[in-house]
Parts: structure tokens; sequence; C-alpha cells
């Protein structure tokens, strides 16, 4: 036993001698032994509990510690190369960040060949595939047949079919 649970021990018993609690005797001596047994035991049981988690975590912060030095350096400020917005387009962000994602719009007339949102990956290169502007000839599939007539909105050609 702990010197300072003999000591509690003792002031518990001399205190259960002189002040009994609501007209009960106090338990004996041998009766709080065992509690104060009891709870050395549940001390012990949580010190041993701390002491493994302090040891797991030690672990994991080493492990971080170890994988955060073998990645490789990079400047603080590093991006992917800057895109532009395709011809006849528009491209909608500007950061070039890792995590970072920039859009792209075509102009009327045309449609989008390619990706339409593209993000800075941790490679520094950009996900997704070049993005163009590509022109639609609203006219090319005839549909002025008996009679009408066609306007291309980007290249002004008036076509009527007779």
């Amino acid at each position: 036993m702990l010197p300072s649970a003999a000591v509690f021990t003792m002031m518990l018993s001399c205190f259960c001698l002189h002040h009994p609690v609501g007209g009960q005797d106090c338990a004996s001596r041998q009766e709080i032994q065992v509690s104060l047994k009891q709870v050395q035991k549940l001390l012990s049981a949580h010190e041993t509990s701390y002491l493994q988690t302090l040891r797991n975590l030690n672990k994991k912060i080493n492990l971080m510690q170890s994988s955060a030095t073998k990645l490789p350096d990079r400047a603080t400020n590093s991006t992917c190369p800057k895109l532009e917005a395709p011809a006849n387009g528009k491209k909608l962000g500007k950061s070039q960040s890792v995590g970072h994602e920039v859009h792209f719009l075509c102009h009327p007339g045309y449609e989008l060949v390619g990706s339409e949102s593209r993000v800075c990956q941790e490679s520094l290169t950009w996900s997704g595939q070049q993005t163009s502007c590509r022109d639609i000839n609203e006219c090319a599939s005839s549909p002025c047949l008996n009679g009408g007539t066609c306007v291309d909105e980007v290249q002004p050609v008036l076509l009527r079919v007779w």
C-alpha cells in the first residue's frame, strides 16, 4: 500500500469512529483497505492505458515526421504552369496553386473541346485535357431544306435552298 493511502486509511478510520454517518457505523478498517486496493488497481490500469496511448501517439508522430522528410522539397510558391483562355473562349479562375481549379467557357457559336475544368495537381501539372473552342457550323447539317434559310452565327453565311 502506498504511504499516502495508509495515511488516508488512518484518517478515515479516525473520522468514522468519532463521526458516525447517518446513524450507521463506518466501514471497518479491513473494508477500507479492500476498497483502497481496488482503487489502486483501477488507477494502475488507467496509468497503463494512458502510457500505452502515449507510446502509440509517439509512434504516429515519428511516422509522420519521417514521411514528411521523405517528401520532395518544393518551393513555397509552387504553382502549375499558367493556362491561357482558349481562342474564342474564356478562362474562369486565376489561381495556379496546388488544389485550385480553373474552368473554361466558349463564346456563342463555339463548342468546348477538351476539359471544362482542370485542377492543379501535387505533381504541378494540370488534370484533364488541353481545352479549345471549335466553331459550330449551324448550317452543316442542312437544316434549311425545303426553301428555308440558315445563318451561321460565327461566320455569317446566308444559305438558301430552292
